[in-house]
């Protein structure tokens, strides 16, 4: 009976004692323009005579001014004996549509 009771003790004991402490960050960079762009013509080409046109207001958003926007996923997991796991999870995306950017790579 003692036997059993130690090794009842010693199956509770060993999940706790593998216990390891994880991390997982959620981050982003959002990258957005607005733009205000006043007499703008269309390109001259030879199909309009090389003629931009009346000067027009643009207004627009952008994505992607100073970087690109983009969001991941960044963690570590202690494995034990001075072992650590690490990965790091990113992907790129348009603010102004929301399509995925880099070629659809994570």
């Amino acid at each position: 009976m003692a036997l059993k009771k130690m090794a009842l003790v010693s199956l509770l004991g060993w999940p706790l004692a593998t216990v390891a402490q994880s991390s997982v960050t959620l981050y982003g960079v959002i990258d957005a323009n607005l733009e205000y762009v006043n007499h703008a013509g269309v390109v001259p080409t030879a199909a309009n005579g090389f003629n931009p046109g009346p000067g027009n207001d643009v207004y627009r958003l952008t994505s992607g001014g100073l970087s690109g926007s983009r969001w991941g996923l960044r963690g570590n997991e202690d494995l034990g004996g001075g072992i650590k796991a690490l990965f790091v999870l990113e992907s790129g995306f348009g603010i102004d549509n929301g399509l995925s950017q880099q070629s659809g790579r994570l």
